[in-house]
């Protein structure tokens, strides 16, 4: 039974995904949006159902630039920065958006400078654009996906699959944290499939998996 429910639960996730995906090359294609130059209105409103199904803690939307679009991109993110106002006031928060990196970026570490290069493997940056919930991750506009230690791996297998992947299990060890896996799924250039453009990438709480498997009146399981 164990099995099955994680089957069934972690299907529905993932179909989600591959909606949500789909719904992003849609909308790409019917502005006449060219990748990677595609913002989706209303983000956060489009996002806050399909996390609050899944049980993501986060859910960002990432595009692949080409180190000759570098310059063209920073540019779009500065003229196109209006989104982040938006995802504040669809929650009626008040607060003055926090200002975001104006160039790609690949280290969180203070001061924030921009990356030479593509990180070593890659020939292309995958910028962070979209982000949701907004208000609890502001400085990852920008940011260069591929310098978080999960994801040339999880990446590389998701290339290889053209499906939504699961990393490995993390915070097995922490009694303080749930365990947990970063989801990434593709985005298609066409509805048919072709190239990869972006990813979206979720972190998900593996105990989202098992849901249903105990009744809700059941107590702690020891």
């Amino acid at each position: 039974q164990i099995v099955s429910v994680y089957q069934i639960n972690a299907a529905k996730i993932f179909d989600a995904y591959d909606s949500f995906s789909l719904q992003l090359t849609a909308y790409a294609i019917g502005s006449g949006s060219a990748w990677p130059f595609v913002t989706l209105p209303q983000f956060e409103a489009q996002t806050t159902k399909l996390i609050h199904q899944t049980g993501a803690r986060s859910m960002t939307y990432g595009v692949a630039v080409q180190p000759e679009q570098r310059e063209l991109w920073q540019n779009y993110t500065r003229d196109n920065a209006g989104w982040r106002q938006e995802s504040l006031d669809f929650h009626g928060i008040r607060d003055a958006v926090a200002p975001q990196s104006s160039f790609i970026y690949n280290s969180f570490r203070p001061p924030a400078k921009p990356a030479e290069a593509p990180q070593p493997g890659r020939d292309f940056f995958m910028p962070a654009w979209l982000s949701a919930p907004f208000a609890n991750n502001t400085r990852i506009t920008n940011f260069d996906l591929f310098a978080l230690n999960s994801m040339p791996a999880i990446y590389s297998l998701m290339i290889e699959a053209r499906n939504p992947i699961l990393s490995k299990v993390r915070n097995l060890n922490k009694a303080e944290s749930d365990p947990e896996s970063v989801l990434l799924a593709p985005i298609f250039e066409t509805s048919q499939g072709g190239d990869i453009v972006g990813v979206i990438m979720s972190t998900l709480p593996w105990i989202n998996y098992f849901k249903g498997l105990v009744p809700e009146d059941v107590g702690e399981v020891f």
